[in-house]
């Protein structure tokens, strides 16, 4: 399967890559303040989990969903990964 690349305006919707584990680590901090707007639903994530969805994310993956779940968001100028989007359906 290829890799999905949507291009807008201001920034690239793209599929993770190995090379996107630093960034994530430090999107996903439970530290930064966006986590105390998230949903209540979501609950505090702790660092393991952090790690863990970071790893998650950047490994290597041979069957990718399709549609996809979730997408980096990067600075179409210069490729910064700037976040992520998501999103889930509870049925067909």
């Amino acid at each position: 399967m290829d890799d999905v690349v949507l291009d807008g305006e201001k920034v690239r919707l793209r599929d993770c890559r190995p090379s996107d584990l630093r960034p994530l680590r430090d999107l996903l901090d439970p530290a930064r303040p966006w986590h105390e707007t998230n949903g209540p639903y979501f609950g505090t994530t702790t660092a393991a989990a952090a790690e863990s969805t970071a790893r998650e994310l950047t490994a290597t993956k041979v069957d990718r969903p399709d549609p996809r779940t979730s997408l980096t968001v990067c600075d179409l100028s210069d490729g910064r990964l700037m976040g992520r989007v998501s999103w889930y359906w509870e049925s067909r």
